[in-house]
């Protein structure tokens, strides 16, 4: 089951990550300044070394933010 992130809260974070289908992301999400899209396919029927790869992409995706960020 999948949460969405509500309005308020999006309203409030510096900056949103989302991973899910762009198709699937509300226009309040979408269409905002602060979202910052990764492509990560879901791993949802992969196998195990499979989805080590994609945690691994993760991994890579959230320590370049942290530079970035500072």
């Amino acid at each position: 089951m999948r949460t969405q992130l509500a309005r308020e809260m999006a309203e409030k974070a510096d900056l949103i990550i989302a991973m899910a289908d762009r198709d699937s992301l509300p226009d309040y999400l979408a269409e905002s300044s602060k979202l910052k899209y990764w492509k990560v396919e879901s791993n949802k029927h992969m196998p195990y070394d499979a989805r080590l790869e994609k945690i691994n992409q993760i991994k890579a995706l959230v320590e370049k933010l942290v530079e970035e960020i500072g």
